[in-house]
């Protein structure tokens, strides 16, 4: 809704500004899709000429090469693929300040920063960044730089590899009983999260997992799994952790 009222306001101060909506639409989620289509009516946005809603592919590049900036009007977020692959093919972004989206856009600087649920704010953005090509960018180029130190490959593996390491070793440093102990994994949704369970579990620890997405292909194989949102500065007041946990630091999924 966000982001369909912020590109109504671009098309009103730039006519002819096309837009891409590109997820899948979950048979559970297909009333809202079609709510959407109905409020795009509305604003005045055709679908076909105006807006066009993308399905969702194992390769993003060709779609995000088609944008002149890259919007997440997220209300909840992790650390999010869609808007990493963006910043790595050199896109300014315009992101909502949600979740971890402000460990990874550092507003002004890499990216812009806007309020949840600010259409206003977001089309002020988008004017600005297709008005001043310069600083479009620059903001492009060090968005990858970011993703570039950040989320390589090299530098995921490398962070997932001493999670891993720093949780299996806590068995030798606290003796047996530690395998009575739980391991508290976040973004346990996810793909690498998820194999990270399965890892601990091999292993015969307990372990709790936490998301705001269930895993897409199979079932967590925690032994419990939360599925909401939750900042680490409010782990503890809203999960019974114990105070040996585990809290791997995890970088964002891997990029090329």
């Amino acid at each position: 809704i966000t982001f369909l009222a912020s590109a109504a306001e671009v098309s009103r101060f730039l006519p002819g500004t096309q837009f891409i909506v590109k997820g899948n639409v979950p048979i559970s989620q297909t009333r809202y899709f079609h709510s959407l289509l109905s409020y795009c009516k509305k604003l005045g946005l055709q679908r076909g000429r105006d807006i066009f809603f993308i399905q969702d592919s194992d390769d993003s590049v060709d779609i995000i090469s088609l944008m002149d900036v890259y919007v997440q009007p997220s209300k909840g977020e992790g650390i999010s693929t869609a808007l990493l692959e963006a910043m790595s093919m050199e896109r300014p972004v315009v992101a909502t300040e949600v979740g971890s989206t402000e460990d990874v856009v550092n507003d002004g600087l890499n990216g812009f920063l806007i309020p949840a649920e600010d259409p206003q704010k977001a089309s002020e953005l988008i004017l600005h960044l297709l008005k001043y090509s310069d600083k479009a960018l620059a903001l492009g180029r060090s968005a990858r730089q970011f993703v570039v130190e950040n989320a390589s490959i090299q530098s995921c593996a490398s962070a997932h590899i001493r999670a891993i390491k720093m949780a299996c070793a806590a068995k030798t440093k606290y003796g047996m009983n530690f395998m009575n102990k739980k391991i508290l994994v976040t973004g346990a949704g996810g793909f690498i999260g998820h194999h990270l369970v399965e890892h601990l579990k091999e292993r015969g620890y307990w372990v709790r997992g936490v998301d705001i997405k269930e895993p897409e292909y199979s079932s967590s194989p925690a032994d419990v799994f939360y599925l909401y949102f939750v900042s680490c500065a409010s782990l503890h007041r809203r999960i019974p952790v114990l105070r040996r946990c585990v809290y791997p630091n995890f970088c964002p999924a891997p990029l090329c």
